[in-house]
């Protein structure tokens, strides 16, 4: 997700998907067998120095865990869009505590997802980036 101006905020979400161990893997974010790449999560943000990149990992519940059933953050990365760098990147995950605190999973610094950001300057339609 981004959050920030209005015009900037979106959400893009992969398929829900069976836990396996320790590792999670998203069928749609690999490559296919013919060797075409994914199509990749893109977000046109006019105001980065506004925005913030919010990567979630989200369980499902079921009704006995009380809400009757839906979703539940796990962990979560957020960064000033406008601090990120372009490449290969280690996403470190952390978790969300009472009262706003933050820390690391349990895990540490080994609990992330490895994510491949690029940047391109563009003018979208009617918006003029800063």
């Amino acid at each position: 997700s981004v959050w920030g101006a209005t015009r900037d905020c979106a959400r893009q979400s992969y398929a829900p998907m069976r836990l396996v161990g320790g590792v999670v893997d998203w069928p749609e974010a690999r490559p296919s067998e013919d060797g075409t790449l994914p199509k990749p999560m893109s977000f046109a943000i006019a105001s980065p120095s506004a925005a913030v990149l919010l990567v979630e990992l989200l369980t499902l519940t079921s009704s006995s865990q009380g809400g009757g059933g839906g979703y539940r953050r796990l962990c979560f990365f957020a960064a000033p869009v406008d601090g990120l760098r372009p490449g290969l990147r280690w996403v470190p995950l952390w978790i969300g505590g009472c009262g706003g605190e933050v820390r690391p999973t349990r895990c540490g610094p080994l609990s992330g997802l490895l994510a491949h950001a690029t940047m391109r300057p563009e003018v979208l339609a009617g918006i003029v980036p800063e």
